[in-house]
């Protein structure tokens, strides 16, 4: 059978590869709706669908994907976005020699708190950090959303999917959550990928690419809208952008540990263990305690990652006893 694996929050890389179809024309129908596109034969070659990994229990069998006869390096296959930013940025690029680029935008919609003072962050509860106020997902990944820590991981997945240094990848808050990102060319051209935020249309540009299927996503309505706003985002108030940044220009495990230690404090604040505040301080004591070196192996990536949770966990039983 094809392998199919999707994240809570639907987001994917799709390896195409010699992959023989067998039992994924559910997945079609649910993403793309029964009848409207062609259903893969017994005989068809699918593609390898595996999750963003935001948790490490995504991990194995992503790397199994990976490592497997089909996988992208050995085939050259194209490797498609599905989470919706990068998806956007795939779509801008079209094609286009990186090296054209002057920089990439992310962009972000703020989250649930985007205009609380940090006074006011304090006293938030798990249940209006993951009142996200355009998206429907998960509870870990809406409280990533109301702490930044997602924009600050998708910085970092930017820069390998792409190549570019965070110095060409930029952060720019847009509540409306229409323009998913954009890619400005050395040329003075900047390029944006508009939508509705429903995270079906990324993944129908993935089950499709090269071509186009219809979703049933609701349309663009732009004067509906009406108005796009931007502004910068304030890493005093979510210092989860600032910390994701330096790990990434770390060059060392600073990912990882930033990583596994934004999930174990994320669990404890949905636990009520710990307030909203303490996530993003509990991440940089231990990005600060490891000093992790940069990984030669997957067996180090997960010896690092273990070692944080150690770290992590003793950390919070001491604060909690």
């Amino acid at each position: 059978n094809a392998w199919a694996l999707l994240s809570a929050r639907g987001d994917m890389l799709r390896l195409s590869g010699p992959v023989p179809c067998g039992g994924c024309c559910g997945l079609l129908d649910d993403w793309t709706g029964a009848g409207r596109s062609r259903k893969p034969d017994a005989g068809d070659f699918l593609s390898v669908i595996s999750p963003r990994p935001p948790r490490r229990s995504a991990w194995r069998p992503t790397i199994a994907a990976m490592d497997a006869p089909s996988q992208a390096r050995r085939s050259g296959a194209t490797i498609l976005p599905g989470d919706s930013e990068h998806n956007a940025i795939f779509q801008c690029l079209a094609g286009q020699d990186v090296e054209r680029v002057a920089r990439l935008i992310l962009t972000a919609s703020g989250g649930p708190f985007r205009s609380f003072t940090s006074e006011q962050m304090a006293r938030v509860s798990p249940c209006e950090a993951v009142a996200h106020p355009n998206w429907s997902m998960g509870a870990k990944i809406s409280v990533d959303s109301a702490t930044m820590m997602n924009k600050g991981l998708e910085l970092i997945e930017a820069h390998h999917l792409f190549g570019l240094p965070s110095a060409r990848i930029d952060i720019l808050v847009h509540p409306q959550s229409v323009i998913h990102s954009m890619v400005e060319y050395v040329d003075g051209s900047t390029i944006a990928q508009l939508g509705s935020p429903d995270m079906r249309i990324p993944i129908a540009h993935c089950l499709a690419w090269p071509e186009r299927i219809e979703t049933r996503a609701e349309p663009l309505d732009l004067i509906k809208i009406a108005s796009l706003t931007f502004e910068a985002p304030d890493e005093t108030r979510f210092p989860s952008l600032r910390l994701a940044r330096a790990a990434l220009e770390s060059g060392k495990g600073e990912a990882i540990v930033l990583n596994a230690a934004n999930e174990l404090a994320v669990a404890a604040f949905l636990d009520r263990r710990i307030a909203f505040g303490d996530i993003a301080r509990i991440v940089e004591q231990a990005i600060d305690y490891t000093n992790a070196a940069a990984p030669q192996s997957i067996a180090e990536v997960i010896a690092i990652d273990q070692s944080v949770r150690a770290y992590v966990g003793q950390a919070m039983s001491r604060v909690n006893a």
